[in-house]
């Protein structure tokens, strides 16, 4: 499969989780729902997965858990914590500002060298979202101050994990890494978990069942099987369309409202994009 198409595929999953998690509604302790996400998505993936432990050298191993407590716990939990306080086209805003913050990481942790060419179309992107869900004015996220803190923080995490899993899955299989890092993502969220209740309902239960085995199973192994293919910036910058079609998605099922400057973003995200993955290849 080609690694664009496999990010694509990303892109359209990955922009209706918070569509899905605003549907599902308060239900569920918000942790328990980012816990049996990645939880069983990773109990799904380890029995495919050939492991040897005894090929693992000491500094991938605690990378491994790294991964697991930044990237998965240390994101997730404030992201389904924000996703519940915020609309969802504002949740989508902040949370791709991630791209910046994995560039930066790649930088730091596996020495990817970037053209100005690559900034460019990153800040291009990030204004491109800005411009497609705030417009031309300064953002007020008052009423919800404390949801875009949680969301800026799973996107600075998310940034950082998707670097430092860069090394990782580049070594091992993309399948073996993501197994391996999300079952202890999940059981390191087990803690925080408030409210032990499930829902049983078909509705609920059905909307659970999507974010665990589409959007986070078949969304995650297409996004690390491209990352191990292209760089940091390219794989990543596919999530300055999130938003957008995260929009669409709210516009159809949510009812939330798309304005001519929202169209206006798009185009300046596709620019950047352009920008970003013309000068890859």
């Amino acid at each position: 499969m080609n690694a664009y198409i496999a990010l694509f595929i990303t892109l359209i999953l990955f922009s209706t989780i918070e569509v899905a998690v605003k549907l599902l509604g308060n239900v569920i302790d918000p942790i328990l729902l980012a816990s049996l996400r990645f939880f069983v998505a990773g109990l799904i993936m380890l029995p495919f997965c050939k492991i040897d432990f005894k090929k693992f050298r000491k500094r991938e191993i605690l990378g491994i858990f790294f991964c697991a407590a930044v990237g998965i716990a240390g994101c997730f939990i404030p992201y389904h914590k924000g996703v519940f306080l915020m609309p969802a086209s504002s949740a989508a805003l902040i949370f791709c500002l991630n791209p910046i913050f994995a560039v930066i990481a790649a930088r730091v942790l596996v020495h990817e060298k970037f053209s100005q060419k690559i900034f460019i179309g990153l800040f291009l992107g990030i204004f491109g979202v800005y411009i497609s869900t705030i417009g031309f004015t300064l953002p007020d996220f008052s009423d919800y101050s404390l949801g875009s803190l949680l969301l800026l923080i799973s996107a600075i995490t998310f940034g950082i994990y998707t670097a430092a899993s860069k090394k990782l899955i580049a070594k091992y299989s993309s399948l073996t890494i993501t197994a391996l890092v999300f079952t202890l993502g999940g059981i390191m969220m087990l803690p925080f978990v408030q409210n032990w209740t499930i829902p049983t309902d078909a509705r609920s239960m059905s909307i659970i069942a999507y974010l665990v085995f589409v959007a986070t199973v078949v969304g995650y192994l297409c996004f690390f099987y491209a990352l191990k293919r292209v760089s940091v910036a390219a794989g990543s910058s596919l999530f300055f369309l999130k938003p957008i079609i995260a929009a669409i998605f709210s516009f159809i099922i949510l009812r939330e409202n798309l304005t001519p400057l929202f169209f206006a973003g798009m185009v300046i995200c596709l620019l950047s994009l352009f920008i970003i993955l013309r000068k890859k290849n």
